[in-house]
């Protein structure tokens, strides 16, 4: 079992709340924390909410029905360049 520090706030934010130093200190010396556990512990929620509100959940991987075949393209040139990586040695063959 691994060690895991959950910190659940808005992606991009794994260390806490930008330009709060504190809570950022304590969220990565708890994580730190976890190395001294003589056994692997599995996940360890932090005990943090983001001070923000909960909004940004529901926007969280939100797609609009306008944006379906713009992504949905996007993607299909993303593949196409990846395996044309793939064809000469540049990425793993995943």
């Amino acid at each position: 079992m691994s060690r895991f520090y959950f910190v659940d706030y808005p992606l991009g934010n794994p260390c806490g709340v930008p330009y709060n130093r504190s809570e950022q200190t304590e969220i990565v010396r708890s994580a730190l924390e976890l190395f001294s556990v003589p056994a692997p512990t599995g996940t360890v929620f932090a005990p943090y909410e983001w001070p923000r509100g909960q909004d940004w959940r529901e926007n969280y991987m939100r797609v609009l029905p306008e944006d379906v075949e713009r992504l949905r393209a996007a993607g299909e040139r993303r593949k196409l360049e990846r395996q044309k990586l793939r064809d000469i040695g540049q990425v793993r063959k995943d």
